[in-house]
């Protein structure tokens, strides 16, 4: 395999990894918000009592992990970024393919980067309907 086609496919990889893992805490954080428990409202503090007590153990474990894997996904995205920008110059073909309104619309263009930490990059993509 050629340097440049181990080059790329790292790019690559590295881009898919940085996609997913946006995916993953946009789509977690709306996922989170709709499995929130909604409690009665209750006028007397003896009932309010009954009702944080008899709360189950277990949903403090599902917010411990859903936060610990917020954390552990916000750190994964700030190494990959990290590495991307530190890491050496590379360029890569781009194509994305989006759902919007009913319509497929494909993106197909060409990332560069300068590398170095010089924060430098040039992205063109070029949208089709259908």
């Amino acid at each position: 395999m050629k340097a440049t086609q181990r080059h790329s496919a790292r790019t690559l990889l590295i881009i898919a990894v940085v996609i997913s893992v946006l995916a993953y805490l946009r789509f977690a954080d709306a996922l989170n918000a709709q499995q929130l428990p909604t409690e009665p409202s209750v006028s007397r503090a003896v009932d309010q009592k009954e009702t944080f007590e008899s709360q189950s153990p277990d949903s403090d474990s599902e917010a411990n992990r859903a936060a610990k894997s917020q954390v552990d996904a916000t750190n994964l995205l700030q190494l990959v970024l990290r590495q991307l920008v530190s890491g050496a110059a590379f360029d890569a073909k781009v194509r994305e393919i989006v759902w919007t309104t009913g319509r497929e619309v494909i993106g197909v263009g060409t990332y560069e980067q300068s590398g170095e930490d010089t924060g430098r990059f040039n992205l063109q993509l070029t949208m089709h309907d259908g």
